[in-house]
């Protein structure tokens, strides 16, 4: 089992969005801020693919991505986030329909 760094929980799911909002004055940080939001789920949950901390991180670098015009990444950003989503919470969810229905 991998280590789980408190920063994780600290931020929590919905923690991503303020972490990157407050960085958004700073295009450059807002994204690399995202970015590594992703990693650290990632490194921090036992299956990526079905983690709803992963799922937030990556709708948090989708929407960074779409306010800075690159809707090609957020849209794919967007699409893992919903494969990520589902897995975890279901379809029915509405952070997985938010993602689901991203454009």
């Amino acid at each position: 089992m991998r280590p789980v760094r408190p920063s994780v929980f600290m931020c929590g799911r919905y923690g991503f969005k303020r972490l990157v909002g407050r960085r958004a004055a700073d295009s450059a940080a807002a994204l690399g801020t995202a970015k590594s939001a992703v990693a650290i789920a990632e490194a921090s949950s036992l299956d990526p693919q079905s983690s709803a901390l992963v799922g937030a991180a990556l709708m948090a670098l989708a929407e960074t991505e779409r306010a800075l015009g690159d809707t090609t990444n957020a849209n794919a950003a967007a699409r893992r986030a919903g494969q990520a989503l589902a897995a975890t919470l279901g379809p029915d969810h509405s952070e997985t329909r938010a993602a689901l229905n991203f454009r």
